[in-house]
């Protein structure tokens, strides 16, 4: 069973509330439907009128907060899986990009077709599920997640990740799966082009917000073709990003092979986090002190975590995790000495909190306020967020509806 990380009731109040948001289910009404569109690597800085005017022009007339706090690790696919499951990484079993089970015997990478589609490593309920086990339909193009059996089940609607499919194309197939009989209820895409030239140029480059501005204009394009369709009144739009970005130098790189003796670790990550497991558990302790000698990063043991990341509770998760300050990197005297350049443009990882790590969360469509702008909020309470939107009995899960119904109407109609 999925440990609750904590536990809360609602309020009285926030049950009135809720009543009052379901009153919109009369005879008659359209059926609830969102579109939840992914940016990877998209940066509340990032958004301008140069390069966005899409994205500003939904965020003024829906919901806009100041920004969304990750989880942690701010990586691609933990943060993705805990929008649509409300679980810390902890809890859903995606505890990094890159990680080791011993209890599967198994390592898990995400550009390993094979472990992606494995239901072993994808715990908890995530939202294609919840809607469909409340007889809606679903369509993702793409998702984290989305393509293995998690509970015995897939969404209605779903494809194997195509990084080469055309942006339009992925538009397109939103398009044709919103438009269906009878309606899914929630519809995903992903776009990814952020990240990576994030990754290679830096948060701040030309080459990173020119990839946005390309996005942008398939956000107009799926905004005008619901118009055309008469469905901006009956779809939410939901945009979101899973983490930022720091600017990286190869000037701020800390070789671990200085502290410890690499012989002595299996490396499952190195980067803005360190992931090390000890091939002799009696030597724990002294490699976590010599690593500790390492400056601009600090080293734990499993389940010695700062709390407020919510990191521990899982086997998952390496014997020894290192954390660099917020725009250094670790790595390997090899890894480094051949391509340097390679620790050179932007990256993340980091600990949620820094502003680099932030993203962005924008809500438009009949179910949210208009031209509300709020404080910022952390992305644990999105798939909770999402169930009211769509009148679904959620999961359980770790977030608290609390936190984010003030984004939504009080009533429909």
């Amino acid at each position: 069973m999925i440990r609750r990380s904590f536990q809360k009731t609602l309020s009285s109040l926030t049950i009135v509330l809720i009543a009052f948001l379901l009153q919109g289910c009369y005879d008659g009404e359209a059926p609830r439907a969102v579109i939840l569109v992914s940016i990877d690597g998209l940066h509340p800085g990032y958004l301008d009128t140069l390069y966005t005017p899409n994205l500003l022009e939904i965020a003024a007339n829906g919901v806009h907060p100041d920004y969304m706090e990750p989880v942690f690790p701010t990586k691609t696919f933990p943060n993705h899986y805990s929008l649509v499951t409300g679980l810390y990484p902890a809890n859903h079993g995606i505890v990094n990009n890159s990680m080791y089970d011993p209890d599967l015997g198994l390592s898990f990478r995400l550009s390993d077709r094979e472990a992606v589609s494995d239901h072993r490593w994808w715990r908890g309920e995530p939202l294609w599920n919840t809607v469909q086990k409340q007889n809606r339909t679903s369509a993702t193009y793409f998702w984290p997640g989305s393509e293995a059996p998690i509970q015995g089940m897939r969404p209605t609607y779903w494809m194997e990740y195509d990084t080469s499919m055309p942006h339009r194309a992925r538009i397109d197939s939103a398009m044709a799966a919103i438009t269906r009989s009878p309606r899914p209820a929630l519809v995903t895409i992903y776009f990814s082009t952020v990240d990576s030239r994030g990754h290679e140029f830096g948060p701040d480059a030309t080459e990173t917000r020119e990839a946005l501005r390309e996005i942008d204009g398939q956000i107009g394009n799926l905004v005008a073709r619901l118009r055309e369709e008469g469905l901006e009144g009956e779809v939410n739009i939901v945009v979101v990003g899973d983490h930022g970005m720091a600017a990286t130098s190869s000037e701020r790189v800390v070789l671990v092979d200085d502290y410890i003796d690499l012989e002595e670790v299996y490396i499952t990550d190195l980067g803005p986090i360190g992931l090390f497991n000890v091939k002799d558990s009696t030597r724990l302790e002294s490699l976590l002190a010599d690593l500790n000698n390492m400056p601009h990063a600090r080293w734990f043991k499993r389940g010695h975590l700062p709390a407020e990341l919510r990191y521990s509770g899982s086997t998952r998760i390496a014997d020894l995790v290192g954390i660099a300050d917020d725009g250094w990197q670790m790595a390997t005297k090899s890894r480094f000495e051949s391509n340097p350049d390679f620790y050179s443009g932007g990256n993340h990882g980091y600990e949620p909190w820094h502003r680099s790590m932030h993203t962005v969360f924008i809500a438009y469509g009949p179910q949210f306020k208009q031209g509300l702008k709020s404080h910022g909020f952390s992305l644990i309470h999105v798939y909770a967020l999402l169930c009211a939107v769509l009148d679904l009995e959620p999961a359980e899960n770790d977030g608290d509806l609390d936190e984010v119904v003030h984004f939504l109407q009080t009533e429909s109609g």
